[in-house]
């Protein structure tokens, strides 16, 4: 659910570090999300893939917190206070004017601005990028490094609603296109599900593309052996894990006696303690 801050009931926006992520301290709305399909789980999932790139990559991710909700004091148990992705995002935490960039969902929906501008990349990128002067065309419009590491993290988190969670922006005039970490909640399956080779049929992810380019594969290769040994270094998640877990875990009982037996289109609700235990512990294997 989001919720909106109106001139008509007061201040039309909210005037507090909220988050403490990112870099701002305006809000004109905020979401607040019951964990989507990690909601039978852990309800930390999307928040751990978020958590496991802050400082280290360039991707822009939503700020997080865990909050416990009442509405009209029927308590609603636990759920994560995130940003939205809107104009509204960029030009809080990048510094632009209302009007000068594009914001662009899925490479074909824009959120802010228009699609002239993605349009233009996307006939580059359906070039034969084989051919490096095509490969070069795209790389001079976007951020190499950025896109690889949200790449990267969809690839690791094993996520499967990427395709219709890619989010990019730009300024109008000069700059590059840049990625937004979106919705991971669908992430974080077994191992040896959805493989590298799933994610070249994600258009939107545009990895097929890439791929055709021999230095453009050798560098992503490279950077995905770095991120494995640094980012996602499994003691430095395992110790993620752990922070999640005890940022919440007292307040599980709650929650779970609050939802028990009930279901949603996003499965049931957690079984119990040890169940929420065991879900989240198997964040660390």
């Amino acid at each position: 659910r989001s919720v909106y801050f109106r001139k008509a009931y007061g201040e039309g926006s909210l005037d507090y570090t909220l988050l403490e992520q990112n870099n701002r301290s305006s809000y004109k709305s905020f979401a607040l999300r019951a964990s989507g399909s990690d909601w039978s789980y852990t309800l930390f999932r999307d928040i751990l893939g978020h958590h496991a790139i802050l400082d280290e990559t360039d991707v822009d991710i939503m700020g997080f917190k865990p909050a416990i909700v009442y509405i009209n004091g029927v308590y609603m148990g636990i759920h994560n206070i995130r940003e939205k992705v809107d104009d509204d995002y960029i030009e809080k935490n990048h510094g632009l004017d209302p009007g000068t960039f594009d914001l662009v969902e899925n490479l074909d929906y824009a959120e802010a601005g228009d699609l002239e501008a993605v349009n233009e990349f996307l006939a580059l990128v359906k070039a034969d990028l084989s051919v490096q002067s095509s490969y070069d065309a795209v790389a001079a419009l976007i951020d190499v490094d950025n896109y690889t590491d949200m790449a990267i993290t969809e690839v690791w988190t094993r996520n499967i609603s990427v395709d219709h969670n890619v989010m990019c922006y730009k300024p109008k005039e000069g700059g590059k296109w840049k990625w937004i970490m979106m919705d991971l909640d669908r992430g974080f399956l077994t191992p040896s599900d959805y493989m590298l080779d799933y994610f070249f049929g994600e258009s939107a992810l545009l990895l097929d593309d890439m791929f055709e380019n021999d230095g453009y594969r050798e560098y992503f290769f490279n950077r995905l052996a770095g991120r494995l040994f640094t980012t996602f270094n499994p003691a430095r998640i395992t110790a993620l894990v752990d922070e999640h877990i005890g940022l919440i875990d007292q307040e599980i009982p709650r929650h779970i006696d609050r939802w028990e037996g009930t279901t949603s289109s996003y499965g049931n609700a957690i079984p119990s303690v040890a169940d929420w235990y065991t879900y989240a512990r198997d964040l660390k294997l």
